[in-house]
């Protein structure tokens, strides 16, 4: 659990980085779909999916009309209701995180209140448990 949340934290923090950079020196991007395109966004999804997916748990990102979503599967069982409940608390704890993501992607991406939501599923699909972030104030 601890790996997965350090990689979530580590991959929220290259999308900041990502947008503050590409918001700072090429304007702005015409929707999350399209930076989520970018040549330098897949590089840095492919690393990411790398350091996490390790048998047990797969990840992806995609963007879903004015979401970024973070999106992980288990693939082994596990006690639903206990993982759901660390995940809130994990997650919870560094909203702010994924809030200055939001911030970033709507002062990079042509898009009104963007969302980042970190979603996780059970080997079947099963929505285990997910949260969304608009940008920080």
């Amino acid at each position: 659990m601890k790996k997965v949340l350090s990689s979530v934290l580590a991959l929220a923090m290259v999308f900041a980085m990502a947008l503050s950079f590409t918001s700072c020196n090429n304007g702005k991007i015409d929707s999350i779909e399209a930076f989520v395109a970018t040549d330098e966004m897949q590089s840095q999804i492919k690393e990411a999916k790398e350091s996490v997916e390790d048998g047990t748990l797969t990840m992806d990102i995609v963007a879903e009309g004015n979401k970024l979503v973070y999106v992980y599967t288990y693939q082994t069982d596990l006690d639903i209701e206990a993982t759901k409940e660390a995940l809130a608390t994990a997650i919870e704890q560094q909203a702010s995180v994924f809030e200055n993501v939001a911030k970033e992607i709507k002062n990079a991406v042509n898009v009104e209140n963007p969302i980042v939501e970190v979603r996780y599923l059970a080997k079947d699909g099963t929505e285990i448990y997910s949260q969304e972030f608009t940008a920080a104030e």
